[in-house]
């Protein structure tokens, strides 16, 4: 792929990489999407809860932003 190209495969789809062996560095970010219809009231804040854990145990609060609340948690949530 060219510098600056994104790449979008369904994750069912056979894939792989190769090591890296050049002295340039690259990039994988992982992305899992949904439909929101099919994620409920009660899904959405039981994974809500898990994140705001996982942030807590890390003590890794501090760094989290207002964007970042109001997307992971709903607008006002605050990180106990």
């Amino acid at each position: 792929m060219r510098e600056g190209s994104l790449l979008i495969w369904n994750q069912e789809v056979v894939h792989g990489s190769q090591p890296n062996s050049s002295s340039n560095w690259r990039v994988a970010q992982f992305i899992k999407a949904f439909r929101a219809a099919p994620l409920g009231p009660d899904r959405a804040a039981a994974r809500a809860a898990t994140v705001k854990r996982l942030i807590a145990e890390a003590g890794t609060a501090a760094e989290v932003t207002e964007l970042g609340k109001a997307v992971f948690f709903g607008e006002g949530s605050a990180i106990s």
